[in-house]
């Protein structure tokens, strides 16, 4: 009997002493990006991130070319001299899409929400956005050189110069949901 009163007076005891954290209201929709970041979840307020979206578009990484030995043969010939035979030193041109390479965090900690959307945040959680420098296109230049660029998929014969284009600030944008915590 004991038991049984003590186990009805802690349930009575923790049902009155229970309450809600409050009731949330939708205030606005967010999008959010590099340019005023890092941002902070207002007080009073909830964030429900609802999706992470790269802004890639054509924009193209700008890097150095990296170099090696090609050996020629009759199904490939050296592109600046013609021969199908010996070994010759050349560089391989990639090119590829620029997406940001830096993770975005939350309260300085990495955080990938493509796999976890939505995710609540609370007030004074700092977000922050991360932007990567992209060239809205890259020229490259080398001596008479045969380099294999990867776009067109052969080799080719130099010369050629690496210039980049306009630098492009690409950046994630981050759908957020705001809501106030009422009362």
């Amino acid at each position: 009997m004991r038991i049984r009163f003590f186990i009805f007076f802690l349930t009575v005891w923790c049902i009155g002493h229970l309450s809600a954290q409050g009731t949330l209201q939708f205030n606005r929709v967010l999008l959010l990006d590099h340019s005023q970041s890092p941002y902070t979840v207002p007080a009073g307020k909830v964030w429900k991130v609802e999706q992470l979206v790269s802004s890639v578009g054509s924009f193209v990484s700008a890097f150095n070319p990296s170099y090696g030995n090609v050996t020629w043969s009759t199904g490939g010939a050296n592109p600046c001299t013609g021969a199908v035979s010996g070994t010759t030193n050349t560089a391989y041109l990639g090119y590829t899409t620029c997406r940001p390479l830096n993770p975005v965090l939350v309260n300085g900690y990495r955080y990938n929400f493509n796999n976890q959307a939505p995710v609540w945040l609370p007030a004074a959680t700092v977000l922050t956005v991360p932007s990567t420098t992209c060239a809205d296109q890259v020229n490259v230049s080398l001596s008479n050189l045969p380099y294999y660029h990867s776009q067109i998929g052969s080799y080719l014969c130099g010369p050629v110069t690496i210039t980049a284009g306009t630098p492009v600030p690409n950046s994630y944008t981050i759908s957020i949901i705001e809501f106030n915590i009422l009362p």
